[in-house]
């Protein structure tokens, strides 16, 4: 009888140590996940972009910003907008700076980041 009980505790310890260990990849991998549907919501329902007008969705894990999310649309498939969810709100990051310190303006870019 002891050595049931022992192995089913080992088993419960286990199994929490093994859910400890996971919890932080779990909830990384499910603040990705919500960060790429709601921006695409923002796109979509703030924005007024199609579905089809946009190419990819990727939300990573980094150093600053700590969840930046990339995007890209089907006529522009070469340029990858950045956004940064901060203050319960979608921000596109300004666009970068040529070799004569203008802005580059691209077709999706934002009045707002300017």
């Amino acid at each position: 009888m002891p050595s049931v009980r022992i192995k089913k505790s080992s088993v419960i310890i286990g199994t929490a140590i093994l859910l400890l260990a996971l919890s932080p990849f779990a909830y990384s991998r499910y603040t990705l996940y919500k960060l790429e549907r709601g921006i695409l919501a923002y796109l979509t329902e703030t924005k007024h972009y199609q579905e089809e007008e946009i190419l990819s969705i990727e939300a990573k894990i980094s150093k600053m910003p700590k969840y930046p999310i990339y995007v890209k649309f089907t006529d522009e498939p070469d340029v990858t907008y950045l956004y940064i969810y901060r203050d319960d709100k979608y921000i596109q990051a300004p666009p970068g700076l040529d070799s004569n310190w203008h802005l580059i303006l691209r077709k999706h870019t934002d009045k707002e980041t300017l």
